[in-house]
Formats: C-alpha cells, structure tokens, sequence
C-alpha cells in the first residue's frame, strides 16, 4: 500500500485562496468578452517555484502512519503522481512524465494543449487522461500509440474565450487564469466520459467521450479533485475554500459533509472504509480521519518535503465491509456498493489459527456463461483469473466447504496470496443466501505476491467466494491467484470437527 504526495515549494498566499477573493476575482460578467489575440499571449515560462514528489509506503495497517521512502526533487512544477502498475506519472504543467517506481524518467508525454496541466489518472489499457486547465480540457494519452484524444468543455458552458484548433500552442502562448472558463482540476474515469472538478465555476460536471456535457453540481468556488470510489454511489470532492470533504450521490444531492481546520483543503483522497486523507496546504500536513467517528487517526507535518502539500493519490488493497445486495449470480453487474459500520479487517492470520482442511481450493474456482469475458486458466502453481470488462462484473467463484464448523466457532479467516496484473479486484466472500457479500477487499495492480486477509463471522453461513472486477474506464483486470487457505481460532478447537 503507497502514498504518492505532491509538494510546492511556493508557500500558500492567504489573501488569494478564500472564498470571497475567488468568488469576486471570477464574477465578472464580461470577464472574456474581448480576450487579447491568443498570438499575443506570453509562454507558460517556468514558474520561480517547483513541485517534488514523495512517495510512502504502509506496512501493514492503514491506522499507522506511513513512512517515506522516496523524495523525488524537480527542477519543474510536479502537480501531481500516480503508480499504475510498475509506473510512476508524474503530471507536471506542460508535460506528463513516466517513471519507474524508482522515479527514473522513462518518457515524457505532451501536446500543444498541455499547459495547465494539474492530475493525472488511468483510463483505460495503455490509457491515461490529464487536465489541463489553459485548455479546459482533458487530454487522453494512448501510450502505446501516442494517440492524444482532447476533449474540450463545450461552449456555451462557462462562457467563451477562444476557438481553439487543435494546432494552438498554448504552451507558448499560455491562457492565464483569469482567461480561463472553467480551471479544470481532475477527471476520472465515469460511465461513458470523465468526472471532472473546476475551480471558477465550482463546479463538477460529466464530460463524456463524444464531448458532449452535463452539470451535476455547482456553487464550490475553488473546488477540486473529485473521484469516486467503492461502497458510494456517486463521487466526492474537495470543497478548499471551506476545507470540506462533499460526498454526494450520482445527482449532486449531498449525502455527508466532513470539514477539516483548513483554509484551503487542496486534496482528500479515500482510503478505506470511512477513512480519508486530507491535503491540508496552509498548515503544510496531511491528516487520516475516521470521518464516520470524527476521529483523527493520525497526521503528518510536510515541512521537510515543500512548502505547501498539493494532491494525493494512494494504491493498495483497500478494505470494505458490504451490506445487501442482490440475487447472486442473475447478473454479472452489480450495483452500487453500501457501506456497513464495521472494523477493518486484520492484517494478518492471528498466531492461535489453524487451516481446515480441504475447506477451499483454487482449482474449484467457475465461471458462468453469462460473465461473458471472464477466464479462468492454470499458469504454473497458481490459477489466472481475468475479468470481464465492466466495472464490478462477476468473474468467478469458488466454493467454501465449512460442513466441518460449527456455528459457534471463533472467527474464520481467508488468506489469499495474489498478484493483479492488470487493473483492480474485489475478492469476497458470499454468504450462504446468495444476497450479500459479509467482506469484500479491493486489490489494486502489484507489482509482485500480496497478501490478502479476510475476516467473517461463521455464526453467518458462508456459500463461496467471489471474485469481479473493480476497475474503473470499462477495462478488464487479471488476477493469478498463487494461494488460498481458510483458518479457524484454536481458541475453541473443538468446534472443527
């Protein structure tokens, strides 16, 4: 489990990051009327600042702070990292770089509408998407083909500045700030397009594939970095100027506010459960909190890495506990996930567990003819798994033998060695009624064998375990599972017959 953080080396400027200053700088009715000719506009000369890149890892439990293990000095602006699979992006003002996790530059990626550019997410195979604000636009990269595929908010949205054809260099003549419709901040991957986040409207729309557009929300001058996520049907975001985190549903209802001591709340990122981390750039830290209890678990002072902590982005297994949800297996679609109110599952197996025999094997695992898209193939001495495309499609189960457990039993575990090739996976475990998952964990892409802990209560029937798909941009996810072995307590050893 990684942490990727980005640092300024410029320190906040209070007088320009609270609501009211945003909320008159941009209120101008005529603010781009008449536009100077985009010709005569200077280039985005490198800022007098520079951005860095930490990278931390977690050990085990996600309620321990992590540790840092690579800083990353840039001669550049560095907005934002990501780790997809063995890669590091990096995405700066006018460029995307890719690194190895090492930080070692492979390549870089641009184009004449990269400037601006904030974050950087998977969205697709081979496929990644950077927002650019110069542009109000989201740029697709094709790193196999070196395809770039812009997508431009439509006027008569947010107003209108300048026609720009595709040829316009606006890394040497940058539209500033004040010229810009939308400061577009963040897409991610939603249905058939992006969700994306912008500052001046404060608003966040879907952009989809074919360039068409819908508002969902607005009225968060200065907003940013909205994602989504397992267990909420819908997406939340970083509201700065009020240094809160909105969850709200697909329709932009609100479902929860969370607010942090921050003047400006720059990221928030989630975690696991009702954990979040928050990106608090005027006080330079971040902090994990229970949002759920309102409890702070931790957080970090960012001094030594910059002036001012910018965006976040974390990669790992992420635990979720899943309440009702439908007829298992009618559809190879599930709907949305909801999260119960329960612990995070153990770390790992306790000392006092022992298997039970034959309870699970691997090479039980099925599939159904109607997972169309999903396989199931031996490779050496594990079993490789692929998904079907669709985001949380079905894609295969393996039975539980628990005919040697009684009911009153201590609690059993599953433990699971894994490596995710490719994309990100939920592995379950089913109750016996075929209706609810009792614990679900998401895997994002390794880059070697993880281990995977689950925890349930037997006084619950168990019926299998369940594996789909649960990655994002309607790209399949391959999964060799190498080991999988159900523990009971010893506390009450007499309960395994």
């Amino acid at each position: 489990m990684r942490l990727c953080v980005t640092h300024s080396s410029r320190p906040m400027d209070f007088s320009q990051c609270s609501l009211n200053f945003l909320t008159a700088r941009f209120a101008s009715a005529d603010r781009l009327s008449n536009p100077p000719p985009i010709d005569s506009l200077p280039g985005s000369a490198s800022p007098s600042y520079v951005g860095n890149v930490t990278i931390w890892n977690f050990k085990d439990d996600l309620c321990e702070p992590p540790t840092v293990t690579h800083f990353l000095e840039k001669a550049w602006k560095a907005q934002h990292a990501i780790i997809s699979g063995d890669e590091l992006l990096i995405c700066g003002t006018d460029f995307l770089e890719i690194c190895d996790l090492q930080g070692r530059t492979l390549s870089r990626k641009s184009d004449p509408w990269f400037a601006g550019g904030h974050t950087v997410f998977p969205c697709g195979e081979n496929k990644v998407a950077a927002t650019c604000s110069a542009s109000d636009a989201v740029l697709v990269f094709d790193l196999a083909t070196d395809e770039v595929t812009a997508l431009r908010i439509p006027a008569p949205h947010y107003g209108h500045n300048y026609d720009l054809p595709r040829t316009a260099d606006l890394r040497a003549h940058y539209i500033p700030n004040d010229l810009q419709r939308t400061h577009i901040n963040c897409a991610v991957p939603f249905d058939d397009g992006f969700l994306i986040s912008m500052l001046i409207p404060g608003a966040i729309g879907h952009l989809k594939h074919d360039g068409r557009y819908r508002e969902i929300a607005s009225g968060f001058v200065g907003c940013h970095g909205v994602r989504t996520r397992p267990g909420l049907d819908g997406f939340f975001f970083s509201d700065s100027c009020t240094g809160t985190m909105v969850e709200m549903d697909p329709n932009g209802r609100v479902r929860r506010r969370f607010s942090v001591d921050s003047k400006w709340l720059h990221d928030c990122e989630w975690l696991a459960d009702d954990l979040y981390l928050f990106s608090l750039s005027d006080a330079n830290r971040i902090e994990l909190w229970d949002v759920g209890s309102k409890t702070l678990v931790w957080d970090l002072d960012m001094d030594a890495h910059g002036k001012s902590v910018q965006f976040l982005s974390f990669s790992g297994a992420r635990r979720i506990r899943l309440a009702p949800q439908r007829e298992f297996p009618e559809s190879c679609s599930a709907p949305a996930l909801h999260l119960v109110d329960e612990e995070l599952a153990p770390i790992s197996i306790p000392d006092d567990a022992v298997p039970i025999p034959g309870a699970v094997s691997i090479q039980s695992a099925r599939t159904y003819p109607h997972w169309a898209g999903s396989s199931i193939v031996r490779e050496g001495n594990g079993t490789r798994i692929t998904t079907p495309s669709d985001q949380w499609a079905y894609a295969a189960e393996i039975p539980l033998d628990t005919s040697h457990i009684r009911n009153n039993t201590d609690a059993l575990h599953l433990h699971v060695r894994l490596v995710v090739s490719t994309g990100s996976i939920g592995i379950g475990i089913l109750a016996e009624d075929g209706r609810s998952f009792l614990v679900e964990e998401l895997v994002d892409q390794t880059i070697a064998s993880s281990d995977i802990y689950l925890t349930c209560d037997p006084t619950k029937a168990l019926r299998s375990i369940m594996i789909r798909n649960a990655a994002l941009g309607g790209v399949p996810s391959s999964v060799l599972i190498e080991r999988m072995t159900l523990y009971v307590d010893t506390a009450k050893r007499d309960s395994v017959c």
